[in-house]
């Protein structure tokens, strides 16, 4: 279906295209109106790190311990670019 000079289009045809909700929900999720979420712990936690890395002294580091009402700033671009950190974001 082609809406050529048609500037507006009815309910009925925009359900007629069928990649459009797609075509919107990857545009959102490549380019998050909320460029930054924040979250505050409701407990004592810890977060696992997918690799290990090293701090500033040298010691491996596996996981990150978050105190109750501590706030998390989570890049909303990266999480959703980011597979596993998807599944964990929706649990």
């Amino acid at each position: 279906m082609v809406l050529g000079r048609a500037l507006t289009c009815s309910s009925e045809e925009l359900h007629a295209l069928p990649y459009l909700d797609k075509v919107i929900h990857e545009t959102l999720r490549l380019e998050s109106p909320i460029p930054i979420s924040i979250r505050e712990a409701m407990k004592d936690t810890v977060l696992p790190l997918d690799k290990p890395i090293r701090g500033i002294d040298g010691k491996l580091i596996e996981s990150i311990p978050v105190k109750k009402g501590d706030r998390i700033h989570i890049r909303t671009y990266v999480a959703l670019l980011l597979t596993d950190m998807r599944s964990h974001c929706l649990h």
